[in-house]
């Protein structure tokens, strides 16, 4: 059920992938779907009852049931600890630092014009962490404030200026913010449609 609910997460937050696979993007939604076949799959494949249980369940709700509550008591115990749902995940995927959105969806736009949006970054470690620059795929993208310093458990709001190509169309590319950290570089993608 922990699985579902990140999934779900990651897929309403819009991200293209939920990172249950490492570097192998998934989309969340197909992981979701996955997660809840394998949930009811465990409700319905049960040993049979035995009469003796004092339960009173049917027994192809009892795993479903089980899951429930014990993904209610780990999620209450990390809403508890982090109070952010979303740090919580961060830490168990072992992700201290992170950028958001993901997808930085600019949506229609005129072609060959200069845009402005944002990106957050979280430190969630216990160090400070240092952004030294930006980059693109496409030499597209540049970075205001940096060199920027975020302190432990802080949270900073970076502008993005981007120039959009004049071709019209669909607009992909994907960014980085470099760091020092272990991890070195944050990815995000930049997507929109190119309009005349």
């Amino acid at each position: 059920m922990a699985f579902s609910i990140a999934s779900a997460e990651a897929y309403f937050a819009g991200n293209p992938s939920c990172g249950c696979f490492g570097s192998v993007e998934v989309n969340p939604l197909y992981v979701l779907i996955f997660d809840v076949i394998v949930a009811c799959a465990f409700g319905f494949c049960r040993p049979i009852e035995q009469p003796d249980s004092e339960l009173h369940l049917p027994s192809f709700l009892r795993p479903i049931v089980g899951g429930v509550v014990l993904s209610l008591l780990v999620l209450g115990a990390m809403s508890v600890v982090y109070r952010d749902p979303s740090a919580a995940l961060a830490i168990l995927r072992g992700k201290s630092v992170e950028v958001s959105p993901l997808v930085l969806d600019l949506g229609k736009q005129p072609g060959g014009t200069e845009v402005v949006s944002s990106v957050r970054v979280f430190n969630r470690s216990a160090v400070s962490l240092r952004i030294s620059g930006g980059s693109s795929d496409c030499s597209c993208i540049v970075t205001e404030k940096l060199p920027w310093t975020l302190q432990p458990g802080e949270v900073a709001e970076l502008p993005v200026r981007i120039m959009l190509p004049k071709a019209v169309g669909a607009f992909h590319r994907q960014a980085y913010l470099w760091t020092d950290t272990d991890e070195r570089k944050l990815v995000f993608e930049i997507t929109g449609v190119m309009t005349e």
